[in-house]
């Protein structure tokens, strides 16, 4: 077997084309100065940086 071969088999692309840095790792995450802040724990705080979340009970 190849290493064409292997990345198919591992379902890996082989060329990287059709992977989009924001889309594929940053998604819906916040972006504040070039830090990647997780949407799940942060949320904008209206000025333009990011404040925690309020724990949801």
């Amino acid at each position: 077997m190849d290493r064409t071969e292997e990345r198919t088999v591992a379902g890996q692309q082989g060329s990287g084309e059709d992977f989009n840095f924001w889309r594929d790792v940053i998604g819906d995450d916040l972006v504040v100065d070039g830090v990647v802040y997780d949407s799940n724990v942060w949320q904008p705080d209206g000025e333009g940086g990011v404040e925690r979340r309020e724990p949801q009970d």
